[in-house]
């Protein structure tokens, strides 16, 4: 009998000879090659299940999410580090929630586990799509009725057994646990979700100073700075009193020496522990170039705060 669209038809001398390379192809592959494919699977779904960017705040600030599929500890950086642990390679579901609460309550990495489901069943199943797909890559494509028949028996075999792998590849990245350092365990509906909850659990860990200047309003500090309001500039934010006593314009104002490059205040406020939005760092610039305590120049040649703002952060 031969598989046929999912009808079975007797076989013809071409559907055994199909069969027999199917066999002989399954005989070739193993559990390295299992290995090899499963894993391959798990991380490109693990990576196409989150998100790129989480935003941090009220402001919105993206913060990039880093999967880390490795057996060492990853560094912290100023993004959502994910540390992945896998049942299949590595830490078993008790190892892995000792690792996340070894890591600390002050790191900002997040630890995710995932499990291993029918172990058995997944590894049939990826075998069969290994040898369905080898065994169509080996054998030329028919011309005659007898051998599309047979050739196409095959691509259904390759295609159910996909449909199972992609349904055991869901299932595990579904059931992963996700804990963040210092072992807090995030509960979500998938990994997604799982991960970005646990982001804002994490992110004001490593941006410890990101709450100063949280506000989604830095855009109308900018306009207000552009039509030469910079009286009215940090009421847009809140901010009624000396815009010196502003912790941004303070900020920055603690950074500007004798020829310091914009750029050098812009990277260290981008960067942890403040983590701030760009519209709030060149709101707290253009505050002190308009009100004469800093000076902006380019070449030499010193630019009023108008200019520097349509020119943009340098």
């Amino acid at each position: 009998l031969q598989d046929h669209d999912g009808e079975f038809r007797l076989q013809t001398k071409v559907g055994r000879e199909w069969e027999e390379a199917y066999r002989h192809a399954r005989a070739s592959v193993g559990d390295s090659d299992f290995a090899t494919e499963r894993e391959h699977r798990l991380e490109a779904a693990v990576r196409d299940s989150l998100p790129k960017t989480i935003p941090q705040g009220k402001a919105g600030v993206p913060r990039t999410v880093i999967p880390v599929l490795d057996s060492s500890q990853p560094d912290e950086t100023d993004g959502v580090v994910l540390w992945v642990r896998s049942a299949w390679t590595n830490d078993s579901e008790r190892q892995a929630e000792e690792r996340a609460r070894a890591l600390g309550s002050v790191s900002s990495l997040s630890l995710a586990w995932l499990p291993r489901l029918n172990s058995d069943r997944f590894r049939e199943d990826v075998l069969t799509l290994l040898a369905a797909t080898r065994t169509l890559e080996q054998r030329a494509s028919s011309a005659d009725d007898e051998g599309r028949a047979a050739q196409a028996a095959m691509e259904n075999r390759r295609a159910r057994a996909a449909e199972k792998v992609t349904q055991h590849v869901r299932e595990t990245v579904d059931g992963a646990r996700v804990w963040i350092a210092g072992g807090a365990e995030i509960d979500g509906a998938t990994l997604r979700a799982k991960v970005t909850s646990a982001a804002a659990r994490t992110l004001p860990r490593r941006f410890t100073e990101f709450e100063k200047a949280d506000n989604p309003r830095w855009d109308k500090v900018i306009k207000k700075l552009s039509d030469g309001a910079e009286g009215e500039a940090l009421n847009q934010v809140g901010h009624t009193g000396e815009s010196g006593s502003h912790p941004v314009v303070s900020q920055v104002r603690s950074l500007v020496g004798q020829s310091t490059p914009a750029r050098e205040v812009i990277d260290r406020l981008k960067a942890a522990p403040y983590g701030w939005a760009d519209d709030a760092i060149r709101s707290g610039i253009a505050v002190l170039v308009a009100e004469g305590v800093i000076h902006a120049s380019i070449d030499s040649a010193n630019i009023g705060v108008t200019k520097y703002l349509t020119l943009g952060v340098r």
